[in-house]
């Protein structure tokens, strides 16, 4: 490198040497760069640093270099998100533990109150879930409408996480603006491995939308025979109704749900 030349020059858009190259993983070059003084924090237009690039990249070998440096890990894009956050949405655990490990604030959130735990939930990567909430991550943090990691993560299925969050003391009983629980939404989507996971750990059975529909009223609704089937196992009250006075077994024979409606009256015939 010429001793001429102007380490900081940078594309129109904010793009610095060190930037570049550390969006493409040339840790060589990265390493040069710092070692001439290059500026960890030069940032692009939209807040990107070389460490947020690197991580969202998946570049540790980048990212300890510059965490090393004394880069900033709660350098934020524009919408609130850190090289935590981003290192976490897109599953690269690696980077994650570095970022961690040098005290990233695990709480740091989007503008819409997304944070790393949420954002690793709702995509399904359990062992970086675990990493944040060995770091004391807030189980009950939750988006501008109410929704947690562990809602998010029942409502996509996660069973790992949901277990991780569960074994956390998660609170089952969050609910989102509109009333519905893990529980709730577990029963719409016919997941009996999570309700069940949420019923060992004691989510209230009973819980209902504004409209009074209860689990077991959506899983009867949906057709979803295995859920209904544990609900019941679990105490459910048949005779629960909605608002409009309908029961989980007057809305299965309503939709035809010919399984359900059997596991019902059956269940029903032997409470006599």
């Amino acid at each position: 490198m010429s001793k001429d030349a102007n380490i900081e020059a940078a594309l129109d858009g904010g793009g610095t040497a060190l930037f570049i190259s550390g969006q493409n993983g040339h840790s060589e070059i990265v390493k040069l760069l710092l070692d001439k003084g290059a500026n960890t924090e030069a940032a692009m237009d939209d807040g990107a640093t070389a460490l947020l690039i690197s991580a969202q990249n998946g570049y540790p070998e980048v990212v300890k270099l510059l965490l090393d440096k004394g880069a900033s890990a709660e350098a934020a894009l524009d919408d609130g998100a850190t090289a935590l956050f981003i290192s976490a949405q897109n599953g690269h655990s690696e980077i994650v533990k570095l970022l961690l490990d040098k005290g990233a604030n695990t709480e740091a959130a989007m503008h819409n109150g997304a944070a790393a735990l949420y954002i690793s939930a709702q995509n399904g990567h359990p062992e970086i879930v675990k990493l944040l909430l060995d770091k004391g991550a807030n189980t009950e943090a939750a988006l501008d409408g109410g929704v947690t990691a562990l809602f998010i993560s029942a409502q996509k299925g996660h069973s790992g996480v949901v277990k991780l969050l569960l074994d956390k003391s998660a609170n089952t009983e969050a609910t989102r603006n509109d009333g519905a629980t893990a529980l709730l939404i577990s029963a719409q989507n016919g997941d009996s491995e999570i309700v069940k996971l949420l019923l060992d750990k004691g989510a209230n059975i009973e819980v209902a939308l504004g409209t009074g529909a209860t689990a077991l009223f959506i899983s009867a609704d949906n057709g979803h025979t295995d859920v209904v089937k544990l609900l019941l196992d679990k105490g459910a009250n048949t005779q629960a109704a909605t608002n409009t006075g309908e029961t989980a077994l007057d809305v299965a024979v309503t939709n035809g749900r010919k399984a359900v409606v059997k596991l019902l009256t059956s269940y029903l015939k032997s409470r006599e």
